[in-house]
């Protein structure tokens, strides 16, 4: 969409994606990486909008993409996966991730939520290319229209679907050390009936979706 045609189909409080954000193309090459963390789509957890882990730029031989520590990081490799998350650092990514920013006047917390939101990953998904291995498009993306609140509105939705993201990490931070804890117990002490299917606890509870 040219600046033209953006400017003929706006409406108040309504923008394209495209025009939300601004997408980080910078490629480095393998000799100038140094020790860079390196984020490959394995990093990032599939629903959980966290980095689960990183490897290091010496694994790497061919250009990757370069972000920084706050930027918005997206599959665009079977997006319903819904791996996105915020960089915790600054480091390079498979060409596999869009690397995004928010445009002056767009909340990147908000804008992080809501790239995570059903709305926005079905609009992706809807437009993929590839049937084996499909990929967001850009210009599709970029379509999209985005209903924006006033900014501290914005801001105020983003500071709580904050809250309820760290309150659930530490929830399942605390659910992983009480199953520790229970398959630790000797099964020979009297009561115990750890060894009971009914009773064992099979996997951590659903982690529940955070959506704008």
């Amino acid at each position: 969409m040219t600046e033209q045609e953006s400017a003929r189909s706006r409406t108040p409080g309504v923008l394209p994606f495209g025009d939300c954000v601004s997408r980080i193309t910078e490629l480095v090459s393998p000799q100038d990486l140094g020790d860079d963390p390196y984020m490959g789509l394995e990093h990032i957890g599939k629903g959980t909008l966290r980095v689960i882990s990183h490897g290091t730029s010496r694994q790497v031989t061919s250009a990757k993409r370069r972000f920084q520590e706050g930027d918005i990081l997206f599959g665009r490799l079977r997006p319903y996966l819904r791996k996105v998350a915020r960089a915790p650092f600054r480091g390079v990514c498979s060409t596999d991730i869009w690397v995004f920013r928010a445009r002056p006047g767009v909340d990147q917390r908000f804008l992080y939520h809501y790239m995570a939101s059903d709305d926005f990953l079905s609009h992706a998904c809807s437009g993929t290319v590839g049937t084996r291995m499909p990929r967001a498009h850009r210009e599709h993306l970029a379509s999209l229209p985005v209903h924006l609140r006033p900014l501290r509105d914005r801001q105020t939705t983003a500071a709580t679907l904050g809250s309820i993201e760290r309150t659930t990490v530490e929830a399942e931070a605390a659910a992983r050390t009480l199953f520790a804890l229970h398959a630790a117990v000797p099964s020979a002490l009297p009561g115990n009936r750890s060894n009971d299917p009914e009773r064992r606890p099979s996997r951590l509870p659903r982690r529940p979706r955070v959506i704008p």
